[in-house]
């Protein structure tokens, strides 16, 4: 199923979730890139339904948000063509960090770049446990994962390689 075609509407509940639910041995998902708070709501939806169908299903995510910064309201983000700034609403941030068993919070900044956090990109991230589901035991050193489907000529990193400026598909 292609969930990135912009001309289609992707339904939370009529195609994320059986995607997710169908795929074998899954334990759980992190939500990253872009900001998942801005679209809290949808996000949020998908948790409960996820849930509901596996209760122990694992959910994390990456954000450039404080979780001080989430839970107060105190953060905003650029609309798109220019049209000023949205708040962020706590209400809706609250509804989906309920199903968070953990985030990794704050805005990554390149002058504190480290790969000696695990988790983080940048000493001024943390990483925030909100269920005992995981702990400061279970991270482990920073690592890099590398996917290459050749069927689909794609190479997919994951991670924070300390030599990011090095790496070339050749």
């Amino acid at each position: 199923m292609q969930f990135f075609n912009p001309s289609k509407r992707t339904e939370v509940e009529a195609d994320l979730v059986p995607w997710v639910l169908s795929i074998p041995d899954i334990e759980g998902v992190t939500f990253s890139g872009g900001e998942p708070f801005q679209q809290a709501d949808l996000l949020a939806l998908f948790c409960d339904l996820v849930k509901k169908e596996r209760p122990g299903f694992s959910i994390g995510a990456y954000t450039g948000y404080t979780l001080e910064e989430l839970r107060t309201g105190h953060w905003e983000w650029r609309l798109p063509m220019m049209l000023g700034y949205a708040q962020g609403i706590p209400k809706g941030a609250e509804a989906l960090l309920q199903h968070m068993d953990f985030i990794v919070a704050g805005r990554f900044n390149e002058k504190l770049k480290c790969s000696d956090k695990p988790l983080c990109g940048s000493s001024n991230q943390q990483v925030h446990f909100l269920t005992d589901r995981y702990s400061p035991v279970d991270l482990r050193p920073n690592a890099v994962e590398m996917i290459l489907d050749a069927d689909a000529d794609l190479l997919q990193i994951t991670g924070f390689p300390s030599n990011v400026d090095q790496l070339t598909a050749e």
